[in-house]
């Protein structure tokens, strides 16, 4: 999941309304009493969320109001110095929930890494239940 996504799930859990237009977010604040949608978010090119709440909330102020920690808002760096990141490959369970992803780096070389449960991510699937890739592009896996 990216850090945008993890935002915009939050968001939505908070029932925050998130909309696009655009490529840049608006939402509700969840930090403050909110009536029209005061927050921007857009992503960087370097995977971070952009956050900006027209209201005057900091960057704690929002995170605190939605239980995420900073490193939510950041793409996470690789790993032993492997590249940089060019695909994420997410396996999800039946229900669509994340259970891990098969990361490509450029120069090619593939890792494997899971949800740590706070934002981040463990370089691991040790005890991951193995599922089949499936893109949802085709309808459900036979």
């Amino acid at each position: 999941m990216t850090p945008l996504n993890t935002v915009l799930a939050a968001l939505e859990a908070h029932g925050c309304n998130p909309q696009e237009s655009g490529g840049q977010w608006a939402a509700l604040c969840p930090a403050h009493e909110d009536s029209m949608p005061s927050l921007s978010l857009t992503a960087a090119d370097d995977g971070r969320v952009l956050v900006k709440c027209h209201g005057g909330c900091s960057f704690e102020e929002f995170a605190r109001a939605l239980d995420l920690p900073a490193s939510a808002f950041f793409a996470p760096k690789p790993n032993k110095g492997l590249g940089r990141i060019v695909a994420a490959y997410s396996y999800t369970d039946e229900a669509g929930a994340l259970l891990f992803e098969v990361v490509r780096f450029e120069p090619k070389t593939f890792r494997q890494r899971r949800p740590d449960g706070k934002g981040g991510w463990v370089w691991s699937i040790k005890g991951v239940r193995q599922v089949l890739y499936h893109d949802g592009r085709t309808g459900p896996p036979r």
